[in-house]
């Protein structure tokens, strides 16, 4: 079998990112928790993942020049909602962090076949229900993957994004 793949690159537009942005806002919620990551107590932001999936699913048209296709939606949300930056995480190393700001997705659901509610935090993405996955590259930092966030990535790789190479 062979596949092949045609796909898009499209850019939300300004009025997408701010709708999105403080539609957030609006649904998120601070819990100081031991996060895993950090061993340590963060001032943790959590987005309900199935929230911020059917808002995306609703808004999807204004991405998507054509319905019904399968969208990798990948955000950077650094500077709209709070983010571990650098310097918290520099001076976490240094244990010298007074506070730390993640932000993550949560979920709760059903597993029918343990017929248990199961609540699934600290995470940095989701998809799944339609033809829709998105994924926050300044979220987290991931316990699940040690994935580190985007702006953490560039401040060590010292990415000047108004360069050329920032912007590819």
């Amino acid at each position: 079998m062979r596949y092949y793949l045609n796909y898009e690159i499209t850019f939300a537009s300004k009025d997408f990112e701010n709708s999105f942005v403080e539609y957030l806002k609006s649904i998120g919620i601070s819990e100081n928790l031991n996060n895993p990551f950090f061993k340590a107590n963060t001032t943790n932001l959590f987005y309900s993942a199935d929230l911020v999936e059917a808002w995306l699913g609703k808004h999807i048209s204004e991405l998507n020049s054509t319905h019904n296709v399968y969208t990798l939606l990948l955000a950077n949300l650094t500077g709209h909602v709070p983010s571990v930056t650098s310097k918290q995480y520099d001076a976490y190393l240094n244990k010298s962090i007074s506070e730390l700001t993640p932000h993550y997705y949560n979920v709760t659901y059903v597993d029918y076949d343990l017929g248990m509610k199961v609540k699934r935090r600290w995470m940095t993405s989701w998809g799944g229900r339609g033809r829709l996955y998105y994924i926050d590259l300044s979220a987290g930092p991931s316990n699940i993957t040690r994935q580190f966030p985007l702006q953490w990535a560039v401040k060590s790789n010292n990415i000047d994004l108004g360069s050329t190479y920032g912007i590819k």
